[in-house]
């Protein structure tokens, strides 16, 4: 009996050290400069609401202005929280808006206003962590019904 309480302190003695061990390997922060012209509100001179909504549900994993919680620079976390964001961003990064084309614009608003009337965005293993970050439906219903008044001349 003694044998397998030792083997057992062996095993979570090593396994605490890859823990720490882990630590040492940070992913870099994925916040950048951006240039302020470029980001889509200023882009789109959206309202202060449609404004407040993405930032507080989009924008952790949609632009360069990543707010990460404490948890979040914790390895293995931090590998599958960047590896998310880097992952939305490539899908569309509001802080990079002014850059894409017209195809490109008019796709991402096609596919946010699906997604965000289909409860896909923000995803449910985000707001496990972040359940202030969740929409009600009155605010799903206002910022998908921005994003259809938006034309191909408002893009121009």
């Amino acid at each position: 009996m003694d044998k397998f309480f030792s083997k057992i302190k062996y095993f979570i003695v090593i396994i605490l050290g890859f823990a720490l061990l882990a630590q040492l390997y940070r992913p870099y922060i994925l916040n950048k400069n951006q240039k302020e012209s470029y980001d889509f509100f200023k882009a789109l001179n959206a309202p202060k609401k449609v404004q407040h909504l993405i930032i507080n549900s989009c924008y952790d994993c949609h632009s360069n202005n990543t707010n990460y919680a404490w948890f979040d620079y914790i390895s293995p976390i931090s590998w599958y929280v960047n590896t998310n964001i880097e992952r939305g961003k490539t899908i569309v990064n509001f802080s990079e808006w002014k850059s894409y084309e017209e195809w490109r614009k008019l796709s991402t608003l096609s596919a946010s206003t699906f997604n965000i009337k289909n409860l896909r965005m923000p995803p449910e293993n985000y707001l496990i962590a972040h359940p202030s970050k969740k929409l009600t439906q009155s605010e799903r219903q206002y910022l998908t019904k921005w994003f259809e008044t938006i034309s191909r001349t408002t893009l121009e």
